[in-house]
């Protein structure tokens, strides 16, 4: 059998939002397939996703043709995360590292669960990670005239984690859900997050956040701006609410700075935001060996590729305290796999590499341009 990577094929997408998916082939006729999604605010464009993963990227692969699903690992591990301008590309390294993955992982007949092994998290390997015992969170429509039915109708589902994302009345749904479930609020039986994505300075913060600690909101995501290390500490300490790095959270290197100075006390990984699946799993270490916690958040209209690879993620990564991975998926989803979350459970994807296929014809009907070849051969 011949495991030489013989060709990408690089695609954007738009199904309400730009994504590269990546194909790998090898020369036996495996496939396997990876999907990253531009963070605007890291300063990644669908142009550049694209124009990195045909250069630095497929450079970086020429001759590539693995004995061992772990020297598939080292390869993956080594793809670079910035580009010729020097800006990170983290959507298309995580693109092509997915592909890899899946491809490598079908012809090795791994289903991954060897990454944290490998990586050398020995914490980890003892553990059945998280995917058992989490349940997902749903994402509240705050302007949901009918926000409580909503809630009771997931509740009814058995599921107990609730965000809210940033918009202009805010305060106004929270004390609503507050009044309505105080008890289960208070008890713990039921959580609220929110999400500020970044829009507060820190006197904005402070004030917001001592009326949340008062209405039973369990963590706010991003409460300041990107580029504001400097107030987190104070903002914690001022108000004791829990607070999570989302935006400010896209290279190792913050996480280090944000873990190592003590400033949070929660990581928000992403697969794409972080760049793959294996920077994202070191991500979740350095948060452990800090006791940090770690939530797996996604990018809406993410397809089933991303939240398959969020569930490899969950099997090996212990201790996960909110995920929102499988729960609205995008429109036109490419992949078949069981990403969906079945009741309040997630179900381990049976099979090789990530444990999906991909439907090609669904592809052309979100397909902005014809796909880009790099050819190996």
């Amino acid at each position: 059998m011949n495991s030489k990577l013989i060709e990408l094929q690089i695609f954007h997408l738009n199904d309400g939002i730009d994504s590269i998916v990546v194909a790998a082939l090898l020369a036996d006729g495996t496939i396997g397939f990876g999907q990253g999604i531009p963070a605007g605010y890291a300063g990644e464009t669908i142009e550049n996703a694209i124009f990195a993963a045909k250069t630095v990227l497929a450079e970086s692969l020429k001759n590539l043709a693995p004995k061992t699903i772990t020297h598939l690992y080292q390869k993956a591990y080594d793809l670079p995360y910035i580009g010729e301008d020097g800006n990170i590309i983290h959507a298309a390294r995580c693109a092509v590292e997915l592909a890899l993955l899946d491809a490598y992982g079908k012809y090795f007949k791994s289903d991954l669960t060897s990454l944290v092994d490998w990586l050398g998290f020995g914490k980890f390997t003892a553990t059945d990670g998280s995917i058992h015992e989490i349940k997902p969170t749903i994402t509240l429509d705050g302007n949901d005239p009918a926000i409580l039915k909503t809630i009771r109708k997931h509740r009814f589902r058995g599921i107990s984690d609730f965000k809210l994302n940033t918009y202009k009345n805010f305060l106004q749904t929270i004390r609503k859900i507050y009044n309505q479930y105080q008890a289960k609020l208070q008890s713990g039986q039921m959580t609220l997050r929110f999400d500020a994505k970044g829009q507060w300075d820190v006197d904005t913060a402070l004030a917001t956040c001592q009326k949340m600690d008062n209405l039973c909101i369990c963590s706010v995501e991003q409460p300041l701006a990107i580029d504001d290390n400097s107030h987190w500490l104070a903002l914690s300490d001022l108000t004791g609410m829990i607070l999570t790095a989302d935006e400010s959270l896209v290279k190792f290197s913050d996480g280090r700075y944000l873990a190592e100075n003590q400033l949070i006390d929660c990581f928000d990984i992403k697969i794409s935001k972080n760049g793959g699946l294996l920077p994202a799993i070191r991500l979740a270490e350095l948060a452990g060996s800090h006791e940090i916690d770690v939530q797996l958040g996604k990018t809406t209209h993410e397809s089933s590729i991303l939240a398959a690879a969020g569930k490899r993620f969950l099997q090996q990564v212990p201790g996960v305290v909110f995920t929102e991975i499988g729960v609205g998926l995008s429109r036109h989803d490419i992949a078949m796999g069981k990403n969906n979350t079945f009741f309040n459970k997630y179900q381990v994807n049976e099979g090789f590499g990530l444990g999906i296929s991909v439907e090609i014809a669904k592809i052309s009907k979100i397909i902005v341009a014809n796909a880009h070849k790099v050819n190996f051969e």
